[in-house]
């Protein structure tokens, strides 16, 4: 075996009873990116905060480029001197420090430097990465998730690593953005870093990989060249077994009468006059690029954004939304794309975040009904097939896919007739996306609408009824039935014209 590069052996970790990691062995050669693929669960985020110093393992060891590092020694400041540098999905930066403040962090500058320095050093690297439309000294929580997740990208690449980590680094990127971080990767292999992915977008990770290797229940079930194992077979080895296709979707003959009507709603700059309706019981997919007014209208509908123009109509009866409280009382629900800053509150428990729609349902004389939330919460848990189905477990303990199901369940529980879905399986695996791909189509069969958008171009051509495509801040292209491909979708997308 190479010494060079990054060498992990025999690692293995356990929280009490559960095993996350279970004699785990890998190697990721100078210039080569090594993916880790598995379902949520399966030891992946385990493993990178491990090789990134966050979590000490109860035994195996680490060597890069040669030098088996201490185990009993690990942190995060160790890792970082000895060229380990790490791209988290959620939580690796600092909402209320400036982007310049977050991109020093790992620079480990003197607590003397001073801020117009630290602007300084921002500016030139955001300037070297191509990054010209964020200003150094805005407050990260600013920017859109997008432009976080390319600000934490580019901290990680910036530090000149060894070895870099991305632990589900471009979920939240949309194509021209992936292709900017497609041309990073090729940068640093050419710079011979090792570089691992965690991802869950399997064709993808395949497409920008040399090796991939799956985890299942902690443990490596195989390393496989990236060209020679097809997309059947490690989803087989991910989840134990095959995954059968979806359903066809239900014809035009089913839905019902319009339940949702938007006419010229607004919200400028980014927003235009924009018209639409869904009827009950119909999936209608949003498909458009970062900036393009999706955004907009999805905080618009759930009175999170203020608008200038236009009417929303709810089975009929126009109504007026001018904050979530309103929306929540009209039946409407949001799920956002980023869950961990604007859909649960992490260090709260998971019956602490479900229930807080329906509180006052739950409370008497003032007081809230525990053990009447207790099994409320605990039912929703079950139907949703959330492990461990545990109402006090923290949600921030739960894996993404868990997540996910809980801030679903929150607006289950409310009963709400229309779905606002902000690219809903952002950031889960292959078994957690079909479970909740079936519930939005579940939610649909019994009469919801639902509007749903997805940066997985594919995941709207199998699940939607019809797709809005939003270019220019309005809506350029409807989709219906056979038009509904990937190709088009993009073009339109992307402001080509149709026969284009």
């Amino acid at each position: 075996m190479n010494s060079k590069g990054l060498i992990v052996e025999g690692l293995r970790k356990s929280y009490g009873p559960t095993v996350a990691l279970d004699n785990v062995s890998l190697n990721v050669y100078p210039g080569e990116v090594h993916t880790i693929l598995g379902e949520n669960g399966a030891g992946k985020s385990t493993l990178i905060k491990i090789i990134s110093g966050g979590t000490k393992p109860d035994s195996g060891s680490i060597t890069i480029d040669g030098k088996t590092i201490n185990r009993y020694r690990l942190s995060p400041k160790l890792m970082i001197q000895k060229g380990v540098a790490t791209v988290y999905q959620e939580g690796g930066l600092i909402p209320d420090l400036s982007v310049a403040q977050n991109l020093c962090l790992t620079r480990l500058l003197s607590p003397f430097t001073s801020m117009q320095r630290r602007n300084y050093i921002a500016k030139k690297v955001l300037e070297d990465y191509e990054i010209t439309d964020v200003d150094p000294s805005l407050p990260l929580r600013e920017l859109t998730l997008e432009q976080r997740q390319k600000i934490e990208i580019v901290r990680a690449v910036s530090n000149d690593p060894t070895v870099l980590l991305f632990d589900e680094a471009f979920s939240a990127l949309s194509p021209p953005n992936f292709s900017w971080f497609l041309n990073l990767l090729e940068q640093m292999k050419d710079n011979n870093v090792s570089i691992i992915i965690i991802s869950h977008r399997i064709e993808e990770a395949k497409s920008v990989s040399d090796r991939i290797t799956v985890l299942r229940n902690g443990r490596v079930m195989g390393t496989y060249p990236a060209g020679e194992v097809t997309d059947k077979a490690v989803v087989k080895l991910m989840l134990g077994y095959e995954l059968s296709a979806l359903a066809a979707k239900t014809g035009e003959d089913t839905l019902g009468q319009p339940l949702l009507k938007v006419n010229d709603l607004s919200a400028p700059p980014k927003l235009r006059p924009t018209s639409f309706m869904i009827r009950k019981g119909e999936i209608v997919g949003i498909a458009g690029l970062e900036g393009q007014g999706v955004a907009e209208l999805f905080k618009s509908l759930y009175g999170a954004q203020p608008t200038s123009h236009g009417t929303i109509e709810i089975d009929g009866k126009l109504i007026r939304i001018d904050s979530p409280r309103t929306a929540i009382r009209n039946g409407i629900a949001y799920i956002p794309n980023d869950r961990a800053h604007e859909g649960l509150c992490l260090n709260l428990v998971v019956a602490h975040n479900m229930s807080l729609p329906i509180l006052l349902s739950l409370t008497q004389h003032g007081w809230i009904q525990a053990s009447l939330e207790r099994n409320i919460i605990f039912n929703m848990l079950k139907q949703l097939s959330v492990s461990p189905a545990d109402p006090y477990i923290a949600t921030r303990s739960l894996s993404g896919g868990n997540q996910q199901k809980v801030l679903l369940g929150k607006w289950l529980l409310v009963d709400a007739r229309v779905f606002l879905l902000y690219d809903p399986t952002r950031g889960v695996d292959v078994g957690a996306k079909r479970e909740i791909n079936l519930l939005i189509r579940k939610l649909a069969a019994e009469g919801r609408a639902i509007l749903f958008y997805s940066t997985d171009i594919q995941e709207l051509v199998n699940i939607a009824h019809r797709v809005l495509v939003f270019y220019g801040g309005t809506v350029v292209e409807e989709l219906k039935g056979q038009e509904i491909t990937s190709p088009k979708i993009v073009a339109a997308m992307t402001g080509l014209k149709k026969g284009e």
